[in-house]
């Protein structure tokens, strides 16, 4: 990842966090989540509100186990445990929509309920980058506890002692660099949440089975259509399919040899046999009855492999 350096993103907040100016150059944001849509709300703050904030979230960046843990880039399909995970923002555009509204972000938070704010930002500037430091609040008690004594009024936020952060969980959540990065620190859940990448993986995968002539080879407009209520409901087969489609030539390779398919469903003994015994496969079609519609994407994931050396039968679990 030659373009993306932790250590330096860090050390550039570092040298300046301290001064008055910096103070000066930071906002805070409240987030709301709801299923379906993430609205962002700016909070005027003075400067020793947004220093007690800040402190704590700077321990927080500077801890080893943040600046030291390695960084992957980010797969919907699987995450590795005690990593961060990269997200390149023009990969996705409807994260770069949504990080543009913190600079149209709604203002009044008058009249709503504080159990809806489940996320909080910083927006920092340096000379060199723009940074954007999400959390999330450690519990909406403590959340209602301080704030509606006061401290939170009509998109106003006054913190005068560290105990009044008692509401905020300090863990860094996400860091974003330069709208460019986002840097998810075992967080995937809010990740999602935020930036609503399960309506984006739902509807791409039932374009893919809408569209995607490859696809109408071995599925009917039934087994399309059963397909295409599942990944509405569901991320995982959504990203699965997505994945599977998006390797273009091993796709297309492993429908033009799908028949083969037949050899592992035909043989109780295969090792991979579960994974597909209840799919039907008739002049060159694929079918399952209701509810067994994983088992069809466990057909043409090709993540059954041998290895050349050793001869041993494996699975790709990047692809299950």
């Amino acid at each position: 990842m030659k373009d993306f350096r932790l250590d330096e993103y860090i050390n550039d907040i570092n040298a300046v966090y301290e001064t008055e100016e910096f103070i000066k150059r930071t906002e805070i944001f409240l987030i709301k989540l709801d299923k379906k849509v993430s609205e962002i709300y700016k909070q005027d703050s003075g400067d020793d509100s947004k220093k007690l904030l800040l402190d704590a979230l700077i321990e927080k960046l500077n801890e080893s186990r943040f600046k030291k843990r390695e960084v992957v880039y980010y797969d919907a399909v699987t995450n590795k445990k005690n990593t961060h995970e990269l997200v390149k923002v023009d990969d996705y555009p409807n994260i770069n929509e949504k990080l543009k509204e913190f600079n149209n972000s709604l203002s009044s938070t008058k009249g709503l309920k504080e159990d809806k704010f489940r996320l909080y930002a910083m927006t920092l500037k340096t000379n060199k980058h723009n940074y954007k430091i999400i959390g999330s609040f450690a519990n909406t008690f403590a959340l209602k506890k301080k704030f509606l004594i006061g401290n939170f009024s009509d998109s106003k936020i006054k913190l005068n002692q560290r105990n009044d952060i008692i509401g905020f969980n300090k863990k860094i959540e996400l860091f974003v660099i330069d709208d460019k990065y986002i840097l998810i620190n075992q967080a995937e859940s809010k990740f999602e949440s935020l930036f609503k990448m399960n309506i984006l993986f739902s509807n791409q995968a039932t374009q893919i089975l809408r569209e995607n002539d490859r696809i109408k080879e071995i599925f009917d407009i039934e087994t399309c259509d059963k397909l295409s209520k599942k990944v509405e409901l569901g991320k995982r087969m959504a990203t699965r399919l997505i994945k599977i489609v998006s390797d273009t030539d091993r796709f297309n390779k492993t429908i033009d040899n799908i028949d083969k398919i037949k050899d592992i469903i035909d043989n109780n003994n295969h090792k991979f046999h579960e994974k597909v015994k209840d799919v039907n496969y008739r002049n060159g079609k694929l079918s399952v009855p209701d509810g067994k519609e994983v088992q069809l994407l466990d057909a043409i994931s090709d993540a059954f492999y041998q290895a050349v050396i050793s001869e041993t039968e494996n699975v790709d679990e990047t692809r299950m």
